[in-house]
């Protein structure tokens, strides 16, 4: 008997803890409407806003290129700037940043990927990129 109630009580602990890790991982993203087309040429890169952006267009210019640029629906951004303004879940925000062949993007907040790569090797590239991650 005494066995029994010992079993018992540790299958309710074992069922507590996974109940409980289970709800941490299936947190809710609120994913935020946005699309960005992304043009890039050796000079420069530009983003052009189509949907959910106070801005229309934010250019980078290649002295830019090494540093990952923060981006959100007013425009450029910095992370600290981001966080500061208690824009979470009412904003999107990702990072982007061109290196000798690919663009990488970091999807930090209202978007339902982490990470993006794409290569770019023409002489112009265009992309679109939107809360999912980059339409075909």
């Amino acid at each position: 008997m005494k066995n029994t109630i010992f079993n018992y009580f540790g299958i309710a602990l074992v069922f507590l803890v996974f109940s409980t890790s289970v709800a941490q991982n299936s947190v809710n993203i609120e994913l935020q409407d946005f699309v960005v087309v992304i043009e890039t040429s050796a000079k420069e890169m530009k983003l052009t806003c189509k949907e959910g952006c106070s801005w229309d267009e934010l250019v980078f210019k290649k002295k830019d290129f090494g540093a990952a640029q923060a981006i959100d629906a007013a425009g450029k951004t910095t992370l600290s700037e981001y966080n500061s303004k208690s824009k979470a879940g009412q904003s999107f925000l990702f990072t982007i940043q061109k290196n000798a062949t690919n663009i990488v993007l970091q999807g930090i907040d209202g978007t339902k990927w982490e990470e993006l790569t794409y290569s770019c090797t023409d002489t112009r590239c265009l992309q679109t990129l939107n809360q999912y991650g980059m339409p075909l």
